[in-house]
């Protein structure tokens, strides 16, 4: 699975679980009870216990490796956590039933995505790519979880070998940025999950670099603990949700500055539009657009008052008149620049480009990729760097409502 976990609101509609698919046997059972190692679950995953093996650590639950026993065939297994939120409590929840609900929403979104397509033979050219790919090729792959009746909680999934915010961050520190055919390749990648997943009416609300990952030959989208339906109305009081503030979309941050009790939000797609877009044009900056401004914000408040420096910044997102889009970007491809900054990170919401309409760009168009040609790559954006430059001060990956 990925290795960053996301709690929220979840829709009343949760599925429940099916033990016929999941094994039977949910016990673990210690392979060494003196020094142990690894531990068996669901009957058949190794899952290593080490401090090494752990690949992310959320609010809910944790993601460690794990191989299959009966295919050696590596795999990544989340376990749910026991322990409640401060938010949950509040609302009386159990340690159990808090966890039961994100266990279920998951587990119910991750069968959902993996059907296919319903084909419509009156879809745009952008909308039919989406509906023509394959979905194991677009999202994290559902293995096995556990059965209702088992007291411990574990969903397996296949495991991945690279996120895309590790290999932009080395590609930061070597100074090295990515040809136009890598960053045509997982730009598409990265629309057309997102465009799946719009089809499948959800939206994901935290879409960001370190939630897309490589399986594979695939850049693929993960974590879906905190997406919502598309539709739904999300009330200021008593909701929870997941979001990055530098991908943060401005009229959730306004939601979240309003503290009117009765406000409420909408969910759709053009939420998710703008994280793409800020995702996209992260893959040329390798940093994200907005960490100059959160630096800024960071030396007028102080860092460490955290809570005025995340007020500070989701209050000037909100007023934002421009979106400021390094200059690298126009440097790198004009048609790829023009698509981010006039279609997908529009201050209105209704004037964002749909997915579907992304993959109708001249940039998103189909192309054979061949990964191991060695091609010159973008270096634009490090021209005046200057040498000593301090490093900017990075905003926390996650914030919870």
């Amino acid at each position: 699975m990925g290795c960053t976990e996301s709690s929220a609101i979840h829709p009343s509609e949760v599925g429940k679980k099916t033990a016929g698919s999941a094994r039977a046997s949910g016990a673990a059972k210690s392979l060494n009870p003196q020094h142990l190692t690894e531990k068996i679950v669901l009957g058949r995953y190794a899952m290593a216990l080490g401090a090494d093996t752990i690949l992310g650590v959320g609010s809910s639950s944790m993601c460690r490796r794990g191989t299959d026993t009966e295919t050696a065939q590596a795999v990544a297994i989340k376990v749910y956590k026991e322990e409640v939120s401060g938010n949950e409590a509040s609302k009386g929840l159990s340690s159990g039933h808090a966890c039961d609900t994100k266990f279920d929403w998951q587990i119910t979104v991750l069968m959902e995505l993996a059907k296919p397509f319903n084909l419509d033979q009156t879809a745009s050219p952008g909308r039919a790519r989406i509906l023509g790919t394959n979905p194991a090729t677009m999202f994290v792959r559902l293995f096995d979880f556990s059965p209702s009746e088992c007291l411990e909680r574990y969903i397996v999934t296949e495991v991945a070998h690279l996120s895309l915010k590790s290999m932009l961050q080395k590609r930061l520190l070597a100074k090295k940025g990515l040809n136009k055919d890598k960053v045509r390749h997982i730009s598409q990648a990265i629309v057309l999950a997102a465009g799946g997943l719009h089809e499948k009416g959800l939206v994901h609300l935290d879409i960001k670099p370190e939630n897309v990952m490589r399986f594979g030959d695939f850049w693929k989208l993960i974590d879906f603990d905190g997406c919502m339906c598309i539709g739904s109305e999300v009330p200021y009081t008593g909701s929870s949700f997941t979001f990055s503030p530098c991908y943060c979309a401005p009229e959730m941050a306004y939601f979240v500055m309003s503290g009117d009790a009765t406000t409420a939000i909408t969910i759709n797609a053009s939420i998710d539009s703008w994280s793409v877009g800020m995702t996209l044009a992260e893959l040329v900056c390798l940093e994200a657009p907005l960490q100059p401004m959160f630096a800024k914000v960071v030396r007028e408040t102080g860092v460490q008052d955290r809570q005025s420096v995340m007020s500070k910044f989701l209050n000037n997102l909100t007023y934002m008149q421009e979106v400021p889009v390094p200059r690298c970007l126009d440097k790198f491809h004009v048609d790829f620049a023009r698509m981010i900054k006039f279609g997908l990170l529009e201050m209105c919401p209704r004037n964002r480009l749909t997915m579907a309409g992304c993959l109708e760009d001249e940039f998103m168009q189909p192309f054979e990729y061949k990964s191991s040609v060695c091609k010159t790559s973008f270096t634009g954006m490090f021209a005046r760097r200057k040498k000593g430059e301090v490093q900017r001060q990075y905003l926390p990956e996650t914030t919870t409502k």
